[in-house]
């Protein structure tokens, strides 16, 4: 009776322990998110409803852990209760057999040592088994988590790409991130080493898409993209990604100092031989190219001050460059700058462009611009039209075209002007 309760009971705790995962993982990830995205709550006011959520899920946390407390006391009292009877009812027929004249007292003594000797075992066998089914509870996520087939993964073929010259080609690449909604239709051009192609064309039209492409975050749904004539599916993803520097439009930060920011996944990342020294010269180098010195000039600790929180404590224009800084200093042979100024006023624009253009010479530099006077200078440039190339040529070419690319620059004229 006591095997049977216990495995019967320690059963209805497993999934109790499922529900009071699910429930911790819930409002763990609410307070999270609400933490983190502290801003956006703040700008809508949203300060109750984020409260009452988290309140509402830990309600539903502190229900769960309720009932496993309570499933615990439960299978401990009923545990209890089964070796009790069990040891009343043998006590009581051995004194009944003792009172007939069936057993003398010394049996008595020597069943009542028995059962303490039965007993103790058992006690030993409920707790073991409780820890090894809550050992197979937890073991379930760790398999669920490992089940889980990575999406971009190298081929067994794969080789390194090594000494990389920069030339790059699309053929008729197509992509969609869901079957029904085409993203790319059948984009092809092809980039020389060391040439800088411009990417414009209106939101939605598929410019990042093709860097996330390039930088194999997925895989193309039909056609191929190729460095130095090797198919990126052919090629180690790690070595790839060394050789591609991305300024990205929203840059994130870590909640250390800029010294570590800037020179995060540069050269000297993995280089344990590297010293102290020999970084901070490298950063500053960087600081200095991205245009960063005067805000390491009215930073308290210069270089070794925090930056906060997803970098809270810098501005939209510093933490993007800051995020040029670091890809200078990764120096890779493909330069990619998504929207890289979308952030910085007119003056520190030209500022760095002008850095731009010093990091991107000798390199394969893509440059996904809105405003068209950031890739003015650029050796080709795409105009992207709902995922298709609808014209191609310099700044001169496509201007005296008086197509897309014209139409978009009187836009922006306009603007000025007005």
């Amino acid at each position: 009776m006591y095997v049977v309760f216990t495995f019967v009971t320690t059963e209805w705790r497993s999934r109790i322990q499922r529900q009071l995962n699910e429930s911790d993982n819930r409002y763990t990830q609410l307070a999270t998110d609400a933490l983190i995205n502290f801003e956006t709550v703040k700008y809508f006011n949203a300060e109750f409803h984020e409260s009452k959520r988290y309140f509402d899920s830990f309600q539903d946390y502190k229900k769960a852990s309720i009932r496993m407390q309570s499933s615990l006391a439960f299978l401990n009292i009923g545990q209890e209760f089964c070796i009790r009877v069990g040891f009343f009812f043998c006590l009581l027929l051995v004194s009944l057999e003792i009172a007939n004249g069936e057993r003398q007292v010394g049996d008595f003594v020597l069943m009542l040592t028995f059962i303490q000797q039965i007993y103790s075992p058992l006690n030993n066998l409920g707790s073991y088994y409780r820890s090894i089914k809550q050992s197979f509870t937890d073991m379930e996520g760790v398999f669920d988590l490992l089940s889980q087939k990575e999406e971009i993964r190298d081929q067994p073929f794969a080789k390194k790409l090594l000494h990389c010259k920069g030339e790059i080609e699309f053929k008729d690449v197509r992509f969609s991130y869901l079957p029904e909604v085409p993203v790319l239709k059948g984009i092809s051009f092809k980039v020389e080493p060391g040439k800088t192609v411009g990417i414009v064309g209106k939101t939605g039209s598929g410019k990042s898409t093709l860097m996330k492409l390039l930088y194999r975050f997925y895989e193309v749904t039909s056609g191929s993209i190729t460095i130095d004539s090797h198919e990126l599916k052919d090629l180690t993803k790690e070595s790839l990604r060394k050789q591609i520097g991305i300024v990205p439009q929203d840059c994130s930060l870590f909640n250390e100092s800029l010294l570590y920011n800037v020179t995060y996944g540069g050269v000297a990342f993995n280089n344990e031989k590297t010293t102290y020294k020999e970084t901070r010269r490298m950063a500053e180098w960087a600081v200095q190219q991205a245009q960063l010195e005067r805000l390491t000039e009215k930073l308290p600790e210069s270089l070794e001050t925090k930056v906060g929180e997803r970098g809270m404590k810098l501005s939209g224009g510093e933490k993007q460059r800051v995020a040029i800084a670091r890809a200078i200093l990764k120096k890779p042979k493909i330069l990619c700058f998504d929207e890289a100024t979308s952030s910085l006023d007119s003056s520190t624009e030209e500022q760095i462009l002008g850095a731009m253009k010093t990091a991107s010479r000798n390199r394969t530099t893509f440059m996904i611009a809105h405003r068209l006077a950031t890739i003015m200078h650029a050796d080709l440039i795409l105009v992207l039209k709902d995922g298709k190339i609808v014209e191609r040529g310099t700044h001169q070419e496509l201007i005296s075209h008086k197509g897309e690319y014209w139409e978009l620059w009187k836009q922006q004229l306009n603007v000025i002007n007005d």
